[in-house]
């Protein structure tokens, strides 16, 4: 198992391991088990962009180890949760000496969400999660907001596969959102979840724009092709050529 989360320098960007004989054993989150041959690891190491918020659960916290709900500053950013705490146990996933610990409830969800809005608009998400010990059916996912009351869904639902941490990264995000949140979705009541290293990334957010209307059978009338953008309604001009 590999990972990296210290906010600066390089991270592992992908593992890839060949068995004697060249052929591929699976790799999962930067994990795999070893057969019983010689294996060739693969390392690609990546340059880490340092995020403008960095939320490791370690230091300038005044969180605590119990699930009461209430707001506390966690890396010196100040957050409203609710079954959710910072986890030190042996079946916490973390990197490091802590991790948040999000338990969930069908009638109440863990969750973590700033207070306050950040001073800039959030473009990119990341952030390393985990089953907490052998609870294994609790799942989350993140969303965002503009005002800190209307949530929209970024990412997917999450749902750990072990205990050991793997990364995810949100780039596709709504512009102007300045708040955020991990909340639970789902799983058994009582069961918990670790979220690690949450990396937050100001500036413009990520577009995407999948062009359409580009096969065309020629008949001598103009053609246009289109664009649909994420977020919706960019602007896309076009200039054709022959």
């Amino acid at each position: 198992t590999s990972s990296s989360s210290d906010p600066a320098g390089y991270q592992v960007g992908g593992i890839s391991v060949v068995d004697s004989a060249l052929i591929p054993v699976p790799v999962t989150g930067n994990t795999f088990t070893m057969p019983d041959q010689a294996v060739i690891v693969t390392v690609v190491f990546e340059l880490f962009v340092v995020p403008d918020i960095w939320i490791d659960f370690e230091s300038n916290t005044t969180m605590g180890l119990s699930y009461a709900a209430g707001t506390s500053t966690v890396n010196s950013i100040n957050f409203t949760h609710q079954n959710c705490a910072r986890g030190n146990q042996a079946g916490d996933a973390k990197n490091g000496l802590y991790a948040g610990r999000f338990r969930h409830y069908a009638a109440s969800n863990g969750y973590l969400r700033n207070t306050a809005a950040f001073t800039q608009q959030i473009s990119k998400i990341n952030f390393l999660y985990a089953n907490f010990g052998a609870n294994t059916t609790a799942t989350f996912k993140v969303q965002v907001s503009s005002n800190g009351t209307g949530w929209v869904d970024v990412g997917s639902v999450y749902d750990p596969e072990s205990t050991n941490l793997v990364g995810a990264t949100i780039s596709v995000i709504p512009a102007g959102m300045k708040y955020i949140q991990f909340i639970t979705t789902g799983g058994i009541d009582g069961n918990r979840l670790n979220v690690d290293d949450i990396g937050i990334y100001f500036g413009k957010p990520m577009a995407t724009v999948t062009l359409g209307n580009l096969a065309q059978t020629y008949d001598g009338v103009p053609k246009n092709a289109t664009a649909t953008t994420v977020p919706a309604g960019l602007t896309v001009d076009f200039t054709y050529n022959g």
